[in-house]
């Protein structure tokens, strides 16, 4: 009995560290107390959810949450229950009430339950938990003893599953971070004191295997064509550090020529600053934030016409020449005379409150470089 305890414990607490494992756990715990089926569930919304089970299956806890929760006595008593409390179906459920509760004489028999015992976890405002143990026909009630072990393991229980809210809690927030950087057009790099990439979003990620992209990361540094540039970006980032020599940090902005393109990259380091720099060998010390002219700017008309309450002509005529395109080079490509171009620039120039097109273009680089397709949410 004492082994199949600590078994059953140390399953717990490693769910309680990894979610994926409770299904591993409760079924230890079903077959210590000669169960043959559990659920767990955890309600942080309107409705419980039921994310492990074993011994049913899906339909099984489909229909028990859809068609038989609110008709179970048993389960009725929850509400009123405190946390830690064992529900045991025997011993609330007379034999007159059993012979009229649909949830015994239905879902019970159907499911092979002949007893059950349900416990409440966790019971506060932000989040309840509760956990059902149930015994096939074959095996009886649940005895005296297995109760006592039940009892035994549920602070257990309750610990793990606030351990794993508290993981959660803190994951999330790290999780929201990544998702809102990747969400930047521009490529974004944590980088260590000596150039090596800690993380980066997706926009840096699909620059870096660009080969005409001008950069790469050889052994987990970041490196240029041009090896006085590699030297000019990693002297940028050991400014930004503090490591450069006077222990002083400071960013800087560097521009980075590649042989694919004319317009160089331009790549921003700013200092990061971390109570733990210094402790972690691969702390983050920098962030660059690499921005390339050639590809940066993707605004589509219809979004340029919103902000500047462009017509279509004009929206289409900013966003050619924010690419870097001439005049007539747009000319060209759109078959248009380039006096009606000139005209549309001209009321571009006073639509945005610039007068020369080097200006213009500045003013459409300066807008922030997003992300802003649909996302799929996925239940």
């Amino acid at each position: 009995m004492m082994q199949t305890f600590s078994a059953a414990v140390e399953a717990i607490y490693a769910a309680g560290l990894d979610q994926t494992l409770w299904s591993t756990a409760m079924d230890m715990i079903a077959q210590a107390v000669g169960g043959h089926g559990t659920l767990l569930g955890v309600n942080g919304g309107p409705a419980l959810e039921f994310f492990a089970f074993t011994g049913y299956d899906q339909a099984a806890v489909d229909s028990f949450t859809t068609n038989y929760a609110d008709r179970s006595y048993v389960w009725g008593l929850l509400p009123g229950a405190t946390a830690g409390e064992i529900i045991h179906d025997r011993r609330v459920l007379s034999p007159d009430r059993r012979r009229r509760d649909p949830f015994a004489n239905e879902w019970a028999t159907q499911y092979d339950t002949t007893d059950c015992i349900v416990l409440p976890l966790v019971k506060r405002a932000d989040m309840s938990a509760v956990a059902v143990i149930g015994r096939p026909v074959n095996s009886g009630v649940f005895e005296r003893q297995e109760l006592a072990l039940l009892k035994t393991l549920v602070p257990h229980l309750q610990r793990a599953v606030e351990m794993n809210r508290r993981l959660d809690d803190a994951v999330r927030p790290v999780e929201l971070s990544l998702e809102i950087l990747d969400r930047f057009r521009d490529a974004l790099v944590l980088v260590t004191a000596n150039a090596t990439t800690t993380y980066c979003n997706k926009a840096a990620v699909a620059m870096f295997r660009d080969q005409a992209s001008g950069l790469s990361v050889v052994r987990s540094r970041i490196t240029c064509q041009r090896p006085s540039d590699t030297a000019a970006l990693r002297r940028s980032i050991a400014e930004a550090a503090g490591t450069a020599g006077d222990a002083v940090r400071r960013g800087g902005t560097i521009s980075i020529e590649r042989e694919a393109h004319p317009w160089p990259l331009t790549a921003h380091c700013l200092p990061l600053t971390h109570p733990l720099r210094g402790i972690l060998e691969q702390q983050p010390a920098a962030l660059l934030v690499m921005t390339d002219p050639a590809r940066s700017f993707d605004f589509s008309p219809a979004t340029l016409a919103q902000l500047f309450r462009f017509t279509g002509a004009e929206a289409r005529l900013a966003r050619h020449l924010a690419r870097g395109e001439t005049l007539a080079d747009v000319a060209a490509h759109l078959g248009v005379a380039r006096a009606t171009l000139a005209s549309q620039l001209h009321a571009i120039f006073q639509k945005t409150q610039t007068r020369r097109q080097s200006d213009l273009v500045r003013l459409l680089h300066t807008l922030p470089r997003l992300d802003l397709d649909p996302v799929h949410v996925t239940s």
